[in-house]
């Protein structure tokens, strides 16, 4: 999710993170962490010179932080990945994306209810991101909790025209899973293989919430089938197969 899994590349998209003044392990660290550069073994090591140097603002200490736990995710560690994600946390307090990116860590571990609160600060800090909004739904439902009142609290008197929109109003109960799956249909065919990823995966956890573990599979064995490994849906939709045994 350049080859990246699922959910780097995702993380790396939203992340947003500027760089100011970096001292040279940091800028490489940035370099080798960059879609069209990447490469985690080589910029390991530049990111733990740039933490032991002592040299780094808590800001930008905290964004070095979210590169190495990127890459301890990236490559699966991710009991590895949390105390750099929390490190991150702490020393930037709004960096949405780390939240983001524990929240999957503890989601691949399956720590649904830590998961459910790293995202909901996620969507506290960056409301915009309805991906976040997703997961926190699910994370609350696959933790024994109600999101469904809490959902319509964050989404009251707001439309959602564009894609993914249409996952938020499934959740929300007013489209059908039919019609989700029929919105991800689009005229690019890359976008339209990603977007049924997504659709596929989302209608897949709204069909586990809801008990129908032989729909869900099949809804999970249809994203892992799109072949788009580098979004955060592909690497879940098979683990949710692994987890229910198929």
């Amino acid at each position: 999710m350049r080859r990246l899994t699922a959910m780097l590349v995702m993380l790396l998209a939203l992340s947003g993170v500027g760089w100011a003044q970096w001292n040279q392990d940091g800028q490489q660290c940035f370099e080798l962490t960059k879609p069209e550069t990447y490469n985690p073994d080589k910029a390991l090591p530049y990111c733990n010179r740039a933490i032991q140097s002592g040299e780094l603002t808590e800001r930008n200490l905290a964004t070095i932080y979210y590169y190495r736990a990127s890459i301890y995710s990236y490559k699966r560690d991710y009991k590895r990945a949390i105390p750099d994600y929390d490190q991150a946390t702490r020393l930037d307090p709004s960096m949405a994306q780390a939240f983001n990116g524990r929240g999957f860590a503890r989601f691949f571990l399956g720590e649904y209810e830590a998961a459910a609160k790293d995202f909901q600060e996620s969507v506290e800090w960056r409301p915009e991101d309805l991906y976040a909004l997703l997961w926190r739904y699910i994370m609350l439902a696959r933790s024994g909790g109600d999101p469904s009142s809490s959902l319509e609290q964050w989404t009251k008197g707001k439309d959602f025209p564009d894609w993914p929109g249409e996952l938020i109003s499934l959740y929300r109960g007013r489209l059908s899973a039919q019609e989700a799956l029929k919105a991800a249909d689009d005229s690019n065919p890359k976008r339209q293989r990603e977007k049924k990823c997504e659709a596929y995966f989302y209608v897949g956890q709204h069909l586990l919430i809801q008990g129908k573990k032989t729909e869900a599979v099949k809804m999970f064995r249809a994203a892992v089938a799109t072949n788009v490994t580098e979004f955060v849906e592909h690497e879940a939709a098979k683990v949710e197969l692994k987890r229910l045994g198929s």
